[in-house]
């Protein structure tokens, strides 16, 4: 299906307002994403670290580290959330126990996107 520019599939006000501001990267905010029920936004930074935030609370929950560069890309699949950067790898986190259970090595470059698209995962690189 594709929709024309004529069928907006997200209805915005005409007037945005900050609702809210999630402070505490020490660096620049690169990339987010969002649970699959909505109710955990995924914040990765240039500062090496993703923040777990609360959409309920709007407070973090946690902050996954293990990447040596910054964080480029983020996305959620399941209960997986792929993350991506500047260290040429790949982490999967576990999001119910926030535990990174794997890690892919041996991207040439920078990792700059993921899609995942069934059992197949697919990265942009540098």
């Amino acid at each position: 299906i594709i929709r024309t520019l004529s069928e907006p599939t997200l209805a915005l006000p005409r007037q945005l307002a900050c609702q809210h501001t999630l402070s505490g990267h020490r660096g620049t905010i690169l990339c987010l994403a969002l649970s699959v029920d909505d109710r955990i936004l995924f914040s990765g930074s240039q500062d090496t670290t993703i923040w777990v935030w609360s959409l309920d609370t709007f407070q973090c929950k946690h902050i996954l580290r293990g990447h040596t560069r910054g964080v480029l890309c983020l996305t959620v699949h399941g209960n997986v959330l792929f993350s991506a950067g500047g260290d040429n790898v790949i982490r999967l986190w576990d999001l119910q126990t926030l535990h990174c259970i794997r890690v892919l090595e041996g991207f040439v470059g920078d990792v700059f996107s993921l899609a995942v698209v069934g059992s197949h995962l697919f990265a942009g690189c540098q």
